[in-house]
């Protein structure tokens, strides 16, 4: 049985890889190491990695609070792809806020471990309120069968860099994946 089968574990990579950024996962994990190394003697650089690492993701999950946007995620799938493949589709964001978003990441949450995402989407560099922008996701298909896709998430990475702060936007779409073509 594959990691991503087993239900913490498969939570925990979609809260890892949906509220850390490349930079937050590093400080994250740097807390980890430290953590339990500090129990065996204390050392003064420990305890500081530990602090430090500990304290800015404290930090940047408080603040980033202030700077979750209000957006309308829509999801444009129009084909349904065969099990082993990349499928690729659009989503629609809108800015419903007053204010611009900028450093805007889109991704899927809270996936099945037969559906794996593929890399990250390129964030959405800014975006005007009432403006309308397109992001193109991609997901691996492993196996067949038919899919819930019901938690899409837009987030920034303001002002800190280290967490992703956005909402979660629960609607459900289905997504069909046929068996293997060969």
């Amino acid at each position: 049985m594959p990691a991503l089968e087993h239900p913490p574990i498969l939570w925990f990579d979609d809260v890892q890889r949906g509220r850390l950024t490349a930079g937050g996962r590093m400080l994250f994990w740097g807390a980890v190491a430290a953590g339990p190394l500090l129990l065996g003697w204390l050392s003064e650089a420990l305890l500081t990695c530990f602090t430090v690492s500990t304290a800015g993701l404290v930090l940047a999950w408080l603040l980033g609070w202030f700077y979750r946007p209000r957006l309308r995620l829509t999801r444009q799938i129009t084909t349904s792809p065969s099990a082993g493949e990349v499928f690729s589709y659009r989503v629609e964001v809108e800015n419903l806020g007053r204010r611009v978003v900028r450093n805007l990441f889109v991704e899927e949450r809270g996936l099945p471990p037969e559906l794996r995402p593929v890399g990250e989407a390129e964030p959405i560099a800014e975006l005007a309120p009432g403006e309308t922008a397109e992001v193109t996701l991609q997901l691996h298909c492993l196996r067949r069968g038919a899919y819930a896709l019901e938690r899409l998430q837009g987030a920034v990475s303001l002002p800190s860099g280290l967490v992703k702060s956005g909402r979660v936007l629960r609607r459900s779409d289905r997504l069909l994946v046929y068996p293997r073509i060969t």
